[in-house]
């Protein structure tokens, strides 16, 4: 019980607490967004904008507030072969965790309902619109979301438990920041491969490329259905 209290206590609440902030956040950034009553698909490209502008800023908040150590930004012994690793990984990930939440999403909701698809879902959308978007789900939350997850709050919960304890807590930790069930589940299946392959490489440029390729894909077939 000592153990627990001085140890998987404290990653806990670091943990939960991070999902709390991070989601309050997000939250409120939205309702601002949805208060403004911008026209056209501006609601849904501000949100896209908002989100690692809110993930990044928490993290550089995180980070400068603390004494967490560095140990997320590693390259010395980095490969392209590690790198397009990631990156194919991502893309071979994808269909089958796709599969995967959306049986669990008939489930539960006895439909293929996914407000995330809803979100990226643009109407007749002009280029700087479709740019803006793209941009954000392929590049910028994938790197906004590793800097948080697989960095800053992975180097915390090092400090206090075990590397495996570590995977799974911030697995499941970015499962629940997506809210809904089959999302949640899918993206912490994601969150263990992203946290072995962290663990792996001792930093989180294959995690990014990872977390892309697996944004890229989705977002492709996306277009392609609405097309």
């Amino acid at each position: 019980m000592d153990a627990f209290r001085d140890h998987y206590g404290p990653a806990i609440i670091s943990a939960f607490g991070l999902l709390i902030v991070s989601s309050s956040a997000l939250l409120f950034g939205s309702l601002l967004i949805g208060w403004a009553e911008l026209p056209g698909n501006w609601p849904k490209v501000s949100i896209m904008i908002w989100t690692p502008f809110c993930l990044l800023t928490l993290a550089f908040i995180i980070r400068r507030c603390s004494d967490i150590q560095v140990r997320s930004w590693a390259a010395r012994q980095m490969s392209m072969k590690l790198l397009a690793g990631g990156l194919i990984m991502g893309i071979l990930a994808a269909p089958i965790l796709a599969l995967m939440t959306n049986a669990i999403r008939i489930l539960v909701h006895g439909n293929e309902l996914n407000h995330q698809v809803d979100l990226v879902t643009l109407t007749d959308p002009t280029v700087l619109e479709s740019s803006l978007v793209a941009a954000m789900i392929v590049i910028l939350i994938p790197i906004a979301e590793e800097i948080l997850y697989r960095g800053v709050l992975f180097d915390a919960l090092r400090a206090l438990v075990s590397d495996q304890t570590v995977i799974v807590l911030t697995a499941i930790t970015f499962g629940i920041a997506h809210f809904d069930v089959a999302n949640s589940i899918g993206t912490g299946v994601l969150g263990l491969g992203l946290g072995w392959l962290r663990l792996r490489s001792n930093t989180i440029w294959p995690c990014i490329l990872l977390h892309a390729g697996f944004n890229l894909f989705g977002y492709s077939v996306i277009l392609m259905a609405s097309s």
